[in-house]
């Protein structure tokens, strides 16, 4: 029975697996071979409690200590496909102690690390991987991943042919280096990558299309290729995505997923999703949204619920609220349908040309808007120029999309510009840092919190005329009031569905660097704000 569970396993048909790894457990219930397997059958299939299930089970009565360091290592990943990192680390750290030269433990470990944000520890766990197996392709597919999150993409790209020479079967690197083409930009190369795997998956990795597909729905977004994909991105929210890549929150609803069908007496529950400038920008899509459908409930991030009820008096908004994770079950119930609100862009915007409906939308409360006019007076003859250089949270890979404060010189050599803080977070060394250095005063105001207080950060807005920023939430900010918004980026991004303008908001400019070096464009900005600039509002 064992041999033929094996094999169906083998084969990926996984239905047979399970039925005759059961039979196996009615007679032997803690038979460490069938649990381990059936927890690596359901973290395929993506059944996560049901792994975990296997997994205790098995370790109720484990029989040996490679059963036990292989137990903790299942249970690990499915800690880590929910969102549940520090504890799988601490898992693997167990399985390390039991077992020092199982190299799956090493795998794990350094995706666990790479997650938690400690770069040099996952590389430290890959290369002991390798040290251990040299002939490992997998060893040197996660070094290679782990090399591409620190932006040293030559020697991932040598890792991921490694992996692949090493193992012409594994999909894995092959998959991970159409990924490392997508980051350098190489389109074409990716796409041919990602539909070549997904051609030739073995019926064992079927369970993967959906990852592929999504990665895949960036690269036709970025050749203009709108329909497909809009089709590959609904698969964001497959559960075998890694947190930091998937569409989230993966939240779970007693109601039917909104596929377009007629909406007549029926209540529509559009959701927040990602980080604040996607949802932002996603935002833009409602008021055309509402001429279709006028019985809608918008559940947006708490800080955007007084602007966006204030933007949308027809429709009910309200703060996003729902279950503990890792299932993060719907609260509320008072819908007919849901639909996260990134999957409405194939409704509202089948094509390139319906994007130039595309406007600025959010509507500030005019006492705050008055309360910044009345302190930007003193400056109403300089230019004032918004800016913002990087995210709250920065990376390897990040670092690539944002710029260090003191490379803004340019914008600081003009007499008649007024910098203004737009930087949110903890920036305050930084600013007295480039006033020192540039000897030009950057405005703040203590009172206003940039990262929480959206009303008043939008209410400022309004009252600048230009915004220069990297890519964060302040471009599309920017764009969402309809200030001239500059906004400097390296090549590769898919929001613009490969187009030279930003086709979300029309009062926003790109520049765009030919490689990494953003920095490079600074004095663009400067010319072009000198050239385009009139006198204060």
């Amino acid at each position: 029975m064992i041999k033929d569970a094996s094999d169906a396993m083998s084969k990926g048909r996984y239905d047979i697996a399970i039925k005759r790894y059961n039979m196996v457990l009615e007679y032997d219930k803690y038979n460490a071979h069938a649990l381990n397997n059936l927890a690596v059958i359901y973290i395929n299939t993506a059944r996560l409690d049901a792994a975990e299930k296997a997994i205790m089970t098995l370790l109720e009565d484990v029989r040996s200590v490679a059963d036990e360091a292989s137990a903790f290592n299942h249970l690990a990943v499915v800690y880590i496909r929910s969102g549940r990192i520090l504890q799988a680390s601490k898992l693997l750290e167990h399985a390390l102690s039991l077992d020092p030269f199982k190299i799956e433990t090493f795998y794990n470990m350094a995706n666990a690390y790479s997650l938690l944000g400690d770069i040099e520890k996952a590389l430290h766990y890959c290369l002991e991987a390798v040290k251990i197996d040299p002939t490992s392709s997998a060893a040197f597919n996660n070094l290679g991943t782990v090399l591409n999150s620190m932006a040293r993409f030559e020697e991932a790209k040598i890792a991921f042919e490694t992996s692949i020479e090493l193992d012409k079967k594994n999909q894995e690197p092959m998959v991970n280096l159409a990924s490392l083409y997508a980051r350098v930009n190489d389109t074409d190369n990716a796409i041919l990558s990602y539909e070549k795997v997904l051609k030739n998956l073995p019926p064992k990795a079927k369970t993967q299309q959906g990852v592929i597909k999504f990665l895949l729905s960036f690269e036709y977004f970025k050749k203009g290729n709108l329909m497909k994909g809009y089709n590959y991105y609904d698969y964001g929210f497959h559960p075998n995505i890694p947190s930091n890549s998937a569409r989230a929150p993966a939240r779970r609803f007693k109601v039917p997923l909104w596929d377009g069908r007629s909406l007549k007496d029926k209540v529509l529950l559009v959701w927040r999703e990602q980080g604040v400038g996607d949802e932002i920008l996603f935002l833009s899509l409602i008021p055309d949204f509402i001429k279709m459908h006028r019985n809608i409930i918008l559940e947006v991030d708490s800080r955007l619920v007084d602007p966006i009820s204030r933007s949308f008096p027809e429709i009910k908004v309200r703060a996003q609220k729902f279950g503990m994770p890792p299932h993060y079950d719907a609260v509320y119930h008072d819908y007919d349908f849901h639909i996260p609100i990134g999957s409405l862009m194939q409704y509202v915007r089948p094509n390139l040309e319906s994007y130039a409906n595309s406007k600025p939308f959010i509507h500030v409360e005019a006492s705050r808007k008055a309360d910044f006019a009345e302190r930007l007076q003193p400056y109403k003859d300089k230019v004032k120029i918004g800016i913002c250089w990087r995210s709250g949270n920065v990376d390897p890979l990040r670092n690539l999309h944002y710029l260090n404060l003191n490379k803004f010189g340019a914008l600081f050599e003009v007499e008649n510009f007024q910098i203004v803080n737009l930087q949110y977070g903890d920036c305050e060394a930084e600013l007295v840092a480039a006033e020192s250095y540039f000897g030009k005063s950057i405005l703040r105001w203590p009172d206003l919190n940039l990262k929480d207080d959206f009303d008043g950060t939008f209410a400022l807005m309004t009252e600048l005329d230009f915004i220069v920023t990297v890519g964060t939430s302040v471009h599309e900010m920017g764009g969402a009031v309809g200030t001239k918004t500059l906004f400097i980026t390296p090549p590769g991004g898919w929001h613009s569905f490969g187009q030279a303008r930003h086709v979300w908001f029309p009062d926003m400019t790109i520049f765009k660097s030919e490689g990494e070096n953003m920095e490079g464009l600074i004095p663009e900005v400067a010319q072009y704000i000198l050239n385009q600039s009139s006198p204060a509002k």
